[in-house]
């Protein structure tokens, strides 16, 4: 069963997600990049389970610790709210294309929003083809959005309505109740 468990603001749980956040892998994959840095981590993780416009889990499967997710941006008059996540443990990485179910549930069936918003780099082609396929519509896209390595990257902004994550009878398997008992 996957799961979403609250990251305390503790060495153990900071030097989990800086492991994960600071390979390689991740770095060139994701829209901000960090340094290697338990002190600036833990500060991250106290500034961030303090502000009022996000919050941030780890996903667990089997009880294992396997990934990060978090919801930001919250936009109370479009009723729309930004997410994202990563699977850090490669092991897991297969599980990618299902966790973000549960929060989708939990998004627009607990917190009764009307739009989840998602990004990526252009770069990202997988999380591109994932989006898709969970029924995100591409809506903009960001020309030179950041410079990496010497190349001009696009970002890619996404977006799934409430009525066409509905529409996606294929992911029903994942029901309310379930994401209900999922997020802790």
């Amino acid at each position: 069963m996957i799961s979403f468990t609250n990251i305390k603001t503790n060495h153990k749980d900071a030097k989990l997600l800086l492991n994960w956040r600071s390979s390689s892998y991740f770095q060139n994959k994701s829209l901000t990049t960090i340094k290697s840095n338990l002190r600036n981590q833990i500060t991250w993780l106290k500034v961030s389970s303090k502000k009022q416009d996000y919050c941030h889990w780890f996903i667990k499967f089997k009880k294992k610790k396997i990934g990060w997710i978090c919801i930001t941006e919250p936009n109370f008059l479009a009723r729309s709210i930004r997410w994202g996540y990563y699977i850090g443990e490669k092991k897991y990485q297969y599980l990618g294309s299902i966790v973000p179910f549960y929060l989708y549930n939990f998004i627009f069936f607990k917190l009764n929003y009307k739009f989840i918003l998602g990004e990526t780099l252009s770069t990202n082609l997988t999380m591109a083809r994932v989006l898709k396929f969970h029924g995100f519509k591409r809506i903009k896209t960001i020309k030179k959005f950041l410079l990496r390595n010497g190349r001009y990257l696009d970002k890619y902004n996404f977006n799934l309505s409430r009525e066409d994550w509905l529409k996606q009878k294929k992911f029903q398997e994942i029901n309310f109740f379930q994401t209900m008992l999922a997020i802790s």
